[in-house]
């Protein structure tokens, strides 16, 4: 009976690395979802910051008053 207990003590502590393995690898497939968002973050981005969708019709906006405050000056 002593080959049945060490064979299941055997079995148990073989199983924690098992299992600690299986809890890490869902964790890192969990996180890449979370690396693939960051490397498009860092494909938009610029030195400044983030570039961020204008309002065309604002930036023609701001160009203009631009342009006359640099005729008036």
């Amino acid at each position: 009976m002593a080959i049945l207990d060490y064979a299941g003590t055997t079995l148990a502590l073989a199983t924690v690395p098992l299992v600690a393995t299986i809890v890490v690898l869902t964790k890192l497939v969990a996180f890449i979802p979370v690396l693939v968002k960051w490397r498009k973050d860092e494909e938009t981005s610029t030195a400044k910051g983030v570039r961020v969708p204008q309002d065309e019709g604002k930036v023609a906006e701001f160009n203009e008053l631009r342009r006359r405050a640099g005729s008036s000056a």
